[in-house]
């Protein structure tokens, strides 16, 4: 069921093709899971993964830095070892923990963020929307594919922005048999 842009279903609100959602991801950042009625879009793997690089070395800093300077008594170096060691630990910490799980709890028939905040009813989607979009703020621009959920007053929700077109594409039909709403994508 697709619309491929048209959008010829006469109760389907005018629909923008512009990119929902600011950014992306060349690699999957979120995947969707069903578990007990519920279909929860959250953290991959690979996105806990991408963080460790930044967290590790802040968290070694306070573990082994911050104690052998203190012993050898070079108070800069404990200083620097503390300082290095929250800064670099608490924004790859911050930057994993932002990412909110999206929940839709069929059983409830409600949507929302984190533990319950931005919360919807389910009957409010009217359908679900793929799109791409070119990233081009970095030093090697990729393809970012979204999936929004639509809403039957026009507005959209991204749960998923990242570049596994497979796996976002795969998503979006699966939610779409579920909900049984459309599922509209740009011709590729």
């Amino acid at each position: 069921m697709t619309d491929n842009n048209n959008n010829t279903d006469s109760s389907c609100p005018l629909l923008s093709w512009e990119a929902a959602s600011e950014g992306g991801s060349s690699f999957k950042i979120k995947s969707m899971h069903m578990k007990d009625k519920r279909i929860v879009f959250k953290r991959s793997i690979r996105f806990v993964l991408f963080h460790l690089p930044v967290i590790i070395p802040g968290l070694l800093a306070l573990i082994i830095g911050v104690p052998f300077f203190v012993s050898e008594g070079v108070l800069g170096m404990v200083i620097f070892m503390l300082v290095f060691g929250f800064v670099l630990s608490g924004l790859g910490f911050y930057s994993l923990l932002k990412e909110k799980p999206f929940t839709m709890n069929l059983k409830s028939g409600e949507y929302y963020w984190g533990k319950g905040q931005n919360k919807g009813p389910i009957s409010n989607i009217h359908s679900l929307q793929l799109l791409s979009k070119g990233i081009c703020n970095t030093s090697s621009p990729y393809t970012s594919f979204e999936l929004n959920l639509v809403l039957n007053n026009g507005e959209r929700i991204t749960v998923l922005d990242h570049g596994d077109y497979h796996h976002v594409k795969n998503s979006a039909e699966r939610l779409s048999a579920i909900l049984n709403v459309l599922l509209l994508r740009e011709e590729r």
